[in-house]
């Protein structure tokens, strides 16, 4: 079976996904998902979803797309999150605005189980690597699926358990793990394996579209620093 590539937490960074995705093709990669938030904080939200559309990529949905075509969720948002939602709402037009609405909150294919944050809260819970053995175990009685794919957090893993695999694709267009590449996963589900990409982009230019287009600078500031 050839490989499936995983994107999550692009976040309007059209430098980042055209970076991954041009690497993935070193892999054979027969399709690609995405696991949602692919607009909030950057600032090329429709080019970013209008290059999913003409990739024919699915997507399921993330909290930052749904604030931004619902508002559910800004409330909860911190302040650099709300500018930047608002700001996005403005710039969609009609087109990525029906793709994004469209988007389910969950998807299926094979094996796999893929959601935002996770098996009991596909929008909004965060599963970190350290989290308990036991709270993994809890969601696989959760799906008849041996493999559990989310994002959310913009940290990767792969986690090996006995009853399958569990895998956060971390984020491609603003990580929080330490490194500022970005990053996205390659998963064989034939073999039940997934790897971690690391690809580098043009930090400089998604970095200045930030500032250009008045959002936080923080935003582009915590580009540089993967954090």
């Amino acid at each position: 079976m050839a490989m499936i590539a995983l994107i999550s937490d692009i976040h309007s960074n059209l430098e980042a996904l055209k970076a991954v995705l041009e690497d993935s093709k070193r892999w054979g990669v027969e399709k690609t998902y995405c696991l949602g938030d692919v607009v909030g904080y950057g600032a090329n939200p429709n080019t970013c979803t209008k290059y999913l559309i003409r990739n024919r990529i699915k997507s399921i949905m993330g909290n930052h797309d749904k604030a931004v075509i619902t508002g559910q969720g800004l409330d909860n948002f911190n302040n650099f999150a709300k500018i930047a939602a608002r700001w996005t709402m403005d710039e969609i037009p009609e087109e990525s605005w029906r793709y994004l609405e469209k988007m389910p909150e969950t998807m299926e294919d094979r094996d796999m189980l893929l959601v935002h944050g996770s098996p009991r809260d596909y929008l909004n819970e965060y599963v970190y690597p350290d989290m308990p053995q036991s709270l993994f175990k809890k969601f696989f009685d959760m799906t008849k699926k041996r493999i559990i794919i989310m994002g959310h957090t913009h940290i990767p893993f792969v986690k090996k358990l006995k009853q399958g695999l569990i895998v956060n694709a971390g984020s491609v267009g603003q990580p929080r793990d330490g490194n500022k590449k970005a990053c996205y996963c390659l998963i064989d589900p034939s073999r039940t394996k997934a790897w971690i990409k690391r690809v580098d982009y043009d930090i400089d230019k998604a970095a200045e579209k930030i500032l250009n287009a008045h959002l936080p600078s923080f935003l582009a500031a915590r580009l540089y620093e993967g954090r």
